[in-house]
């Protein structure tokens, strides 16, 4: 995927690629770092060169994604915090100076979920550091045009809903099997019943399996709640709780210490 965006960076002619994960979840992220990082600065020049700048409990995520990386402390942020003040203008110093030192220069992608005012706070103070930047605003972005390219389980992994999973679970039961690939871009697998699944479900064929909209029209029933004394306690049988509903409460009169208070110590 990350080769993809090299040679689409090379394409448009631009300098590098910059992701701004601000304590989310970012698809964009997790495209190119391959992790759930929800804090984080990526930087990607077109020869593929990179880093990472990330938040202190993201270290394994930062780690298992084989890119160079460090936390904000190592990029000087208790210094950027005395000295810009403001959430943006501290990122976009950031950005300014790590593409400096990084020797990207000239226009960028620019990702992530902001708010119009600090995204323009944040590009404005970037630009302020580092003259040379500008960032690309090109339609269709680097990243629709990756995933143009991507199938549609690649594109599901990226957005955090892959169905993967599901599928090797039943195929490990043998219920369905891998047949061969489609003849569409990506080529995504394609997968077929087993004899087991007729078995299993107790059909004679697939023609034996209920219409979609027959599926919909049945009424499925939750079960109900548990009993439960309290939230969070085990559940208790109903009986118990009527007893305890049913015993007197014993009267407190006011200004006195409920139960389990320590009483005043005498004098």
């Amino acid at each position: 995927m990350r080769q993809d965006l090299d040679r689409l960076m090379r394409e448009r002619g631009l300098a590098g690629l910059v992701v701004f994960a601000y304590d989310r979840y970012s698809p964009a992220m997790y495209y190119v770092t391959g992790q759930r990082i929800h804090y984080g600065l990526y930087f990607r020049a077109p020869d593929g060169r990179a880093h990472l700048i990330h938040y202190p409990m993201d270290r394994d995520q930062a780690e298992a994604s084989v890119c160079p990386h460090a936390p904000f402390e190592q990029h000087g942020m208790t210094r950027l915090m005395d000295e810009e003040v403001s959430p943006a203008r501290i990122f976009g110093r950031m950005i300014g100076e790590t593409c400096a030192t990084l020797g990207i220069n000239g226009r960028v992608a620019l990702f992530g979920d902001l708010p119009a005012g600090f995204a323009y706070a944040l590009i404005a103070r970037a630009r302020a550091v580092h003259g040379a930047l500008e960032v690309d605003d090109a339609h269709p972005d680097i990243l629709s045009l990756a995933r143009m390219t991507k199938s549609d389980a690649e594109v599901e992994q990226i957005r955090g809903v892959s169905v993967d999973g599901v599928m090797q679970t039943i195929m490990e039961r043998g219920l369905v099997e891998a047949v061969g690939r489609a003849e569409v871009v990506g080529r995504p697998p394609t997968y077929a019943t087993t004899s087991l699944f007729l078995e299993y479900f107790g059909l004679a064929s697939l023609e034996d399996l209920p219409a979609a909209d027959e599926l919909r029209r049945i009424v499925i029933e939750k079960p109900p709640a548990p009993v439960t004394a309290d939230a969070g306690l085990a559940t208790t049988p109903p009986e118990q709780l009527k007893e305890a509903s049913a015993a007197p409460k014993e009267e407190v009169p006011p200004g006195a210490p409920s139960t389990g208070d320590a009483a005043p110590a005498a004098q």
